[in-house]
């Protein structure tokens, strides 16, 4: 294979700067990764993750952006929603000589403060070894978002900007399933004696309840009575003890979840936690906003790194996304092509 834009990275502290920043910012950086480390498995975050590898992965390149295929475009969804940036080395193939788009597993910056002067150490992973390459900017595809003016070379996860929010959600995550690992058990009654029965035939009748449930999840205490007392009403009765939550755990849990969605711009709708089910119209509308508030905007991000690398011309088209918004564009049309507009025109404002 042919790589564009080698570069060789000098040892030593003088050739790098440092991805890190400051001691300060190196705190707060390792506090906020871990923190969206820890909330990246959280229910809403998961279902964040896949709509927008789901999202990217129907997405259709065109000019030198064809070089993506329907497995990269969707790792870089991922990575925006769970890293917050994603590089890609653009390299030639040695065979074909047509050029690719590798995902990197991992990398670090050097450089200046000028973009033009980054230089890339890459880790490209593979099922026996991985590669350390040395790339320039104009070679590595880098699109990030929620950057910060003091370290505009590494991106943010939508968890790593709103910190208490992921917090927020693990902890609750993690109470559930403290919650729900606690051991059921089912406790039946059982007299130890019965009026007019041998003891050994009520002994019996024990073992034999007993021989056929699983003793781990079934109890059968004994139960006494004094001589001319009822027989207890809970006999015979089978009563459940193990984990029940309230109404009020279920419902700030949901809130929460809600939430965390609503960070990477998810709604709730679509997500099965909406507060009511939502009607057809209603799930429409959802994913439209989905559509055009989050993932359209996140597509001219990586345009822009894709054009910046290949060349111009690169486009993102997310049209196939709207075939759920059919209906409610050719609406559009018509009322756009009764008021005058050309239907060239009308077609290209709604989107068909």
């Amino acid at each position: 294979m042919i790589a564009l834009g080698v570069a060789q990275l000098a040892d030593g502290p003088a050739a790098r700067s440092d991805s890190g920043g400051g001691y300060e910012e190196q705190l707060v950086a390792a506090f906020e990764g871990g923190a969206a480390l820890r909330s990246a498995s959280s229910t809403g975050a998961a279902i964040a993750a896949r709509l927008y590898e789901a999202a990217f992965t129907s997405a259709v390149p065109s000019g030198p952006a064809a070089i993506l295929d329907p497995i990269a475009l969707g790792r870089i969804g991922r990575s925006l929603a769970t890293r917050g940036e994603v590089a890609l080395y653009a390299m030639l193939d040695g065979v074909s000589t047509r050029m690719r788009a590798v995902v990197a597993s991992d990398w670090d910056v050097y450089g200046e403060a000028d973009p033009a002067t980054w230089r890339y150490r890459l880790t490209l992973s593979g099922p026996t070894n991985s590669r350390s390459i040395g790339a320039l900017a104009d070679a590595v595809i880098h699109p990030r978002i929620g950057t910060e003016p003091f370290v505009p070379w590494r991106g943010r996860s939508p968890l790593q900007v709103a910190i208490s929010t992921g917090a927020l959600a693990a902890v609750w995550e993690r109470a559930l399933r403290e919650e729900g690992g606690i051991a059921v058990k089912l406790v039946t009654p059982m007299p130890a004696s019965i009026e007019g029965m041998e003891q050994s035939h009520v002994n019996a009748m024990r073992r034999e309840f007993q021989s056929h449930s699983d003793s781990r999840n079934k109890l059968f205490p004994p139960t006494t009575m004094r001589k001319g007392s009822d027989t207890p009403q809970t006999d015979w009765k089978a009563h459940r003890h193990g984990p029940s939550l309230e109404p009020a755990i279920e419902r700030i849990y949901s809130a929460v979840t809600r939430a965390t969605a609503g960070v990477f711009g998810v709604p709730a709708a679509l997500c099965g936690i909406a507060e009511s089910t939502p009607a057809g119209p209603s799930m429409r509308e959802a994913w439209r906003q989905f559509v055009v508030s989050t993932i359209e905007p996140l597509g001219r991000v990586v345009e822009a790194e894709l054009s910046r690398v290949l060349g111009a011309g690169c486009a993102l088209s997310f049209r196939p996304l709207a075939s759920i918004d059919l209906a409610a564009r050719a609406r559009a049309v018509n009322v756009l092509t009764q008021a005058g507009v050309p239907l060239a025109e009308a077609r290209d404002v709604a989107g068909l």
